[in-house]
């Protein structure tokens, strides 16, 4: 019995779906376009939001280097290692607006950061030591 009723919502669900794709195609105003202002202003405070996130990646990562110096535990060390890569991260986009206005630091460049700053979090939860 529970398999036919999730068979039936699975169907009802991709209909759904496929309706919701079907409607924002043939729409007019796109889904999206409701995000226009906000990305805008958040446009506008890009330089700021940057060197807020590069203060906070710094000092969460002074942080946790002093917690591995008193526990010499491996999950510190690895939160340690993804709060460094995220403040490196930043700097680089920081120095990035100023000396090529964001053109040499591309997205992907900054998803493979962002990828390895995942892996050593992922790893430090996982990490027994």
């Amino acid at each position: 019995m529970q398999a036919k009723i999730l068979a039936i919502l699975s169907i009802i669900g991709i209909i759904v779906l496929v309706g919701i794709v079907f409607w924002a195609e043939n729409a007019q105003i796109y889904l999206w376009n409701s995000l226009r202002p906000l990305e805008q202003v958040s446009e506008g405070l890009n330089i700021i939001s940057t060197v807020v996130v590069l203060l906070l990646s710094l000092g969460l990562f002074a942080i946790s280097l002093k917690a591995y110096g008193k526990n010499n535990s491996n999950r510190f060390l690895l939160l340690s290692l993804a709060f460094g890569i995220m403040f490196a991260k930043f700097l680089i986009k920081l120095l990035d607006f100023f000396y090529s206005p964001g053109y040499f630091f591309s997205q992907a460049a900054q998803n493979v950061f962002d990828f390895f700053v995942l892996i050593a979090l992922f790893s430090s939860l996982i990490n027994k030591g």
